[in-house]
């Protein structure tokens, strides 16, 4: 059996309706979210980032699917 790519957990994440950030991404054992968005747009997935802040003041960079 296959394993899933960090690609392919990301994509199943996002088609759930879920959105993500960096320190959500590394609890799922996806590593450098951003170039993985990057890999799902190449290949034709659309994916859109936000920056948000969160309740501690961080500035971080939320991805989900474009609706």
């Amino acid at each position: 059996m296959k394993h899933a790519t960090q690609c392919d957990r990301l994509r199943r994440h996002f088609d759930a309706g879920r959105s993500i950030t960096v320190f959500q991404a590394l609890r799922m054992g996806i590593c450098a979210l951003s170039q993985r968005c990057g890999d799902l747009r190449r290949e034709g997935y659309p994916v859109d980032g936000q920056m948000v802040t969160t309740r501690g003041g961080a500035r971080v960079k939320r991805y989900r699917k474009e609706a």
